[in-house]
């Protein structure tokens, strides 16, 4: 391993615990304890995805905003229902074009007491706190 790769493992590693920190105070959750119950699925994130609600207004289907933006339509419904891990910049801008919106109106953080049974949240790509052996 070279020293170039070496630093980016370390600024990952450093980055993956200040993010797991930050997750694991956001669920009131102290350094050191277990977020995770036994048999706990959840993996979710307060992050609540409007594309649908953009996509009506503009009166836009799956498969007519996947063409204008470049990305497969399942690509897309991963997108729009939660599921997808991440989202590149390069599908963002499109994305923001065609349904003539700013990010913050694509993804919005919402507390977990604030959400609401016609939120989409984002279910994967939380962190997931580790559990104790």
């Amino acid at each position: 391993m070279n020293v170039v790769s070496g630093c980016i493992h370390q600024d990952y590693d450093m980055l993956s615990e200040l993010w797991r920190y930050v997750y694991l105070q956001s669920r009131a959750v102290k350094p050191g304890e277990s977020a995770v119950e036994e048999g706990d699925g959840d993996n979710t994130m307060p992050l609540v995805i409007r594309m649908d609600k953009l996509m009506r207004k503009h009166g836009l289907s799956l498969n007519e905003l996947s063409r204008l933006v470049g990305i497969t339509p399942p690509n897309l419904s991963r997108l729009k229902v939660g599921k997808s891990k991440s989202i590149r910049f390069s599908t963002l801008v499109p994305l923001c074009e065609h349904l003539q919106c700013q990010p913050g109106d694509l993804i919005v953080f919402k507390k977990a007491e604030d959400l609401t049974d016609d939120d989409v949240v984002c279910t994967i790509g939380a962190p997931r706190a580790r559990k104790k052996s």
